[in-house]
């Protein structure tokens, strides 16, 4: 839980007893002044490096950007389970950086709909496979409109999936690899990839049939 422990003296909050009822929780006064005090404060940025998780706080998380403003999350060195990243909780999330995090396929993160910056690098994706952002049964798939930039640097890549255009569809988006630079409407895709020693990954018959 998230509270404001600070001098009441310099930021105008009465004695601690009169913020806390008898159990110990804070009063509704004191969580709403709290909230004012952060949301000026702007805490436009959370960085996490070198620790472990035994959870993901993403309600800590979620209040951070609600009511500080943070729209920029930095995590490097750190185990994580990236999956649980993909939440609509941090849909209000601009820029994410999964730096040297052990990734070793390229994330779904469909539920981070305000996502417009995504770094990716120095992890150990060799294959960049969009699968999970389709559902060949239901012929339907998930896009990230918003996403401008997409930073695969620092890994190993050795293959990328051809419908990155259906899911990265902003005018802007521009994908950087270490010997690659795609930018929107992707022309001559397969082309520029094969030149990077890249190798272009078709989708099946059956998407074909679907995404036609």
């Amino acid at each position: 839980k998230l509270y404001c422990n600070c001098n009441p003296a310099e930021c105008g909050f009465p004695s601690r007893y009169k913020l806390l009822n008898e159990d110990g929780s804070p009063k509704e006064q004191a969580v709403l002044r709290s909230k004012t005090y952060l949301w000026v404060s702007k805490l436009t940025t959370i960085s996490v490096s070198y620790f472990e998780f035994h959870h993901i706080p993403i309600k800590t998380w979620r209040f951070l950007t609600d009511f500080c403003g943070t729209t920029y999350l930095w995590i490097s060195k750190t185990k994580i389970d990236v999956t649980v990243l993909n939440d609509p909780d941090l849909s209000k999330i601009k820029t994410l950086f999964l730096v040297d995090v052990g990734l070793t396929e390229m994330p779904c993160l469909s539920s981070l709909t305000g996502l417009e910056h995504l770094f990716l690098n120095g992890n150990q994706i060799g294959e960049v496979n969009l699968q999970s952002y389709f559902d060949a049964e239901k012929g339907t798939h998930r896009a990230m409109p918003n996403l401008k930039y997409l930073d695969l640097r620092g890994n190993p890549i050795f293959s990328m999936c051809t419908r990155i255009r259906v899911v990265f569809t902003n005018r802007s988006m521009v994908i950087r690899l270490n010997n690659l630079r795609l930018c929107h409407p992707f022309s001559n895709l397969k082309h520029e990839m094969k030149k990077a020693r890249i190798q272009p990954i078709e989708p099946d018959m059956e998407h074909q049939c679907w995404m036609s």
